[in-house]
């Protein structure tokens, strides 16, 4: 089991996956949003029908600059960030992303060679649109992590919207949003996404099962975000193929 994204490199990543192939192991990437039960509930809610067919969506994941500034520059936020939401748009929609093009900016990270946000239009094999944009540059005492998904099916909507974690302690100074989700510990023991997602990599190796994500969704992850790196260069559109 390894860290998203499987490889910052396309050539490395497929590399990995023809290894892993012919190796027979079994290997899982971490893409964290897959046990994310806010996450998994759109994706179940879409595979119901009860949205309708999805029309167009709406995606963030803005970080911290404390983050973009602790990489030093060693990958891009498209890379560090945005594998996570290309993969969620497409596991839950099960719609294929066919088209991206990307804008970025560059500040407060430019010295370091990386962008400090990215804003990208997505087209995708029904028809329907999106538009994603993630950052690494939010303001030092203000959120670790904000983060949205919006779709707009033909006969329903689904809204989440991570920011305040439906807690908050105010510590004389500033507010503070306690962890929910990820990593938390509760009576000595820790719960949560994170364990979700070992648990899952563990039942699947002991059990001989399918492993929950495979080797080519983290590979498409890696190859949609170059796709949109690709367009930052060439200031177009770029095709995305659907395998």
């Amino acid at each position: 089991m390894i860290e998203k994204p499987l490889a910052t490199d396309l050539a490395e990543a497929k590399e990995l996956v023809d290894k892993v192939n012919a190796s027979g192991i079994k290997m899982m990437v971490g893409h964290t949003l897959r046990w994310d039960p806010r996450y998994y509930h759109a994706r179940e809610a879409v595979r119901q029908g009860k949205v309708g067919q999805p029309l167009h969506l709406y995606a963030r994941r803005n970080n911290s600059f404390q983050n973009g500034m602790r990489l030093k520059g060693r990958t891009s936020v498209l890379m560090f960030l945005g594998v996570h939401d290309i993969d969620a748009i497409e596991w839950i929609t099960g719609d294929k992303i066919t088209e991206v093009y990307t804008v970025e900016v560059r500040n407060r990270l430019s010295s370091l060679g990386v962008g400090d946000a990215a804003v990208s239009t997505i087209r995708f094999a029904s028809g329907a649109v999106g538009s994603y944009e993630t950052s690494w540059v939010m303001p030092d005492n203000h959120l670790e992590l904000d983060a949205k998904l919006d779709i707009i099916g033909t006969e329903g909507a689904i809204n989440i919207n991570i920011v305040n974690q439906n807690i908050s302690v105010h510590t004389g100074s500033r507010f503070t949003y306690p962890d929910t989700m990820y990593g938390v510990e509760m009576y000595g023991r820790l719960t949560g996404i994170m364990k979700e997602e070992i648990t899952s990599f563990v039942l699947s190796v002991l059990n001989g099962e399918p492993l929950p994500i495979s080797v080519e969704d983290a590979y498409r992850s890696v190859y949609i975000a170059s796709c949109m790196e690709e367009s930052l260069r060439s200031g177009r559109p770029v095709a995305v193929k659907a395998e």
